[in-house]
């Protein structure tokens, strides 16, 4: 309701982008809203916050060996 994106759309996108790994594409815990122009600025980076997702997905059985391998690289 306050801020620079008060007036955006809310959008549905990847913690873990699905180029990264594309097993996670249809997992709710890796979705989350975020308003349109900051997910057109997000890029298929990888950071903290991904690695710490990935481990969290990959304990659950979410994110096999491979696709952790992928978050890591």
């Amino acid at each position: 309701m306050k801020g620079p994106y008060k007036s955006d759309q809310l959008s549905v996108d990847h913690i873990i982008p699905r180029a990264v790994a594309p097993e996670l594409d249809n997992v709710i815990a890796n979705l989350e809203l975020m308003p349109s122009r900051m997910k057109s600025a997000k890029r298929d980076r990888i950071g903290s916050r991904q690695h710490d997702m990935a481990k969290k997905l990959h304990q659950a059985g979410l994110l096999g060996r491979k696709g952790m391998e992928a978050v890591l690289r």
